[in-house]
């Protein structure tokens, strides 16, 4: 029995309890191209916006806005590639793994399928990367045709690369997959630091020359991939379609909190790190200082999203043409994403509350606690983000210490988005056009990056006006010893608000 036999039976057996018809196939399908055409088009426009009008030249330790645009389109496939590596990209759903895997059938035809299906996604996002990037660059149509092509070929190497990993027996192994991520860091920083002068307008010949390069290269490594599936271990099949299925509800619940928790790659075995006498260790409140200080160090994805966030952050202060619509988004994400990285030990308290409930603290004492890492942390991202908007802007002391005394609230936004409750889909039901959505669906967006919204305000004026005063640094300070109260506060939950009135 051939494995697209027993697929084709299980859709038979499947189809008799289908209550969904065509007319919603054809919506979702609908939607899904209509999203991707409304995306692809708004930032075309935006990036022809962006780059019209280029001077040919560069200064050293600025960057022009279309080397701008290239890095976020790397930045976003090695992204893509990094969640493919943990989720795929070959990979079945528990019920379809406990009833496959134990048959013996032909494995190829059976998986071929499951890996068509990243395949087909990472082509399609790359498509539209290369579309975008080559149209905002002023591209002719023929010549945009020919990035979409190229950028589809890249995906599908990308993935190929991975399928040949994972059938090698190397899955659990493939650390090199989020390498790609911190590469585009890299490059960020030698883009400016060497100054180079803005990209021209790609050509018909070389963007043609790639295309075919990249789709050649991408069909040989997929058919090499395609010949090993079987050799793919049910363990690694078991593991992943576990994985994505954590991800899917993740992503349908809105909670990025638990999709990172998802997405997260188990060691391929479980040994002690090397031991440390940790002769800090005086008390509770030392305990917690340094199992946080502990977690971040020695967490390389956590060390390399520190220095993701920085160059993030640092793109903004060194773009060559000041367009505060953009420094600002460019300034505000890097900094938070930097910040995220050094909040992993509130988020593990929150997964496992027993982990604080063991020491004599009190919850809004252990907050305070929390709060000491992510604050020395993120004030070694700030600092330099200081001294650039400093050097760029003039006034250097002005912009460090603005900055600076804005560091408690990153830090406090953090914690506070580790320490949010879990989403209840129990709730009243928000009809919208994907969907009926959960009313307080929001929140998992809201809570945590609102306090650095509102407690960053005068950053933000001050990257609006260019400039530093006295007394934006002394509200910024404020805000920050606001912030951190307001973030160590613990919400009183129904039960304890209630219990005042059962009592009366």
């Amino acid at each position: 029995m051939r494995g697209r036999d027993l697929r084709r039976l299980t859709r038979a057996l499947s189809a008799r309890n289908v209550t969904s018809t065509w007319a919603d196939l054809l919506t979702s399908v609908y939607m899904a191209i209509l999203t991707l055409v409304l995306t692809v088009a708004t930032v075309w426009w935006s990036a022809r916006e962006l780059l019209a009008d280029r001077p040919t030249t560069t200064p050293r330790l600025l960057i022009d806005p279309s080397w701008l645009a290239v890095l976020a389109a790397l930045w976003f496939l090695a992204l893509l590639v990094a969640v493919v590596s943990r989720v795929g990209p070959v990979a079945l759903p528990r019920p379809e793994a406990s009833w496959w895997l134990p048959i013996p059938v032909e494995r190829r035809t059976l998986l071929r399928p499951a890996g068509a299906t990243w395949l087909a996604v990472t082509a399609v996002v790359a498509a539209a990367a290369g579309v975008t990037l080559a149209g905002g660059l002023g591209a002719g149509m023929p010549t945009v045709a020919l990035a979409g092509l190229a950028g589809a070929g890249i995906g599908a190497l990308a993935v190929g690369v991975l399928a040949l990993g994972q059938a090698a027996g190397r899955r659990r192994e493939a650390w090199w997959a989020d390498i790609p991520v911190l590469g585009v860091a890299v490059v960020g920083v030698l883009v400016v630091a060497v100054g180079l002068p803005p990209l021209p307008t790609p050509s018909p010949g070389p963007t043609a020359a790639l295309a075919v390069a990249a789709v050649a290269a991408g069909a040989v490594v997929c058919w090499r991939a395609d010949r090993r599936l079987e050799r793919i271990h049910d363990v690694d099949l078991h593991r992943l379609g576990a994985a994505q299925e954590l991800a899917q509800f993740a992503t349908l619940q809105l909670d990025s909190r638990e999709l990172g928790r998802a997405l997260e790659r188990a060691p391929r075995r479980h040994r002690r790190a090397r031991s440390a006498r940790l002769s800090q260790v005086r008390g509770p409140a030392s305990a917690l200082l340094v199992a946080d200080a502990v977690a971040l160090v020695r967490s390389p994805r956590h060390l390399a999203q520190l220095l993701i966030g920085l160059v993030i952050a640092s793109l903004g202060a060194a773009l060559r043409d000041w367009h505060t619509l953009l420094v600002i988004p460019l300034v505000f994400v890097g900094t938070l994403l930097a910040a995220s990285a050094t909040a992993e030990g509130a988020r593990a308290a929150h997964r496992t509350p027993a982990l604080d409930q063991l020491l004599p603290l009190g919850a809004r004492a252990t907050r305070w606690v929390r709060f000491a890492v992510p604050v020395v942390a993120t004030a070694l991202v700030t600092l330099v983000l200081g001294a650039l908007l400093g050097w760029r802007l003039g006034d250097v002391p002005g912009w460090v210490a603005l900055v600076v005394a804005g560091t408690p609230v990153w830090a406090a936004a953090v914690v506070r988005g580790a320490y949010r409750p879990d989403p209840q889909l129990s709730g009243l039901l928000i009809p919208t056009p994907i969907g009926a959505v959960p009313a307080g669906m929001g929140r998992q967006f809201v809570v945590g990056p609102d306090l650095a919204v509102v407690g960053m305000i005068p950053l933000w004026i001050a990257l609006v006006a260019q400039q530093v005063a006295l007394p934006l640094i002394l509200v910024q300070a404020g805000l920050a010893v606001l912030a951190l109260l307001v973030a160590s506060r613990r919400p009183r939950r129904r039960r304890e608000q209630s219990a005042p009135r059962q009592r009366s």
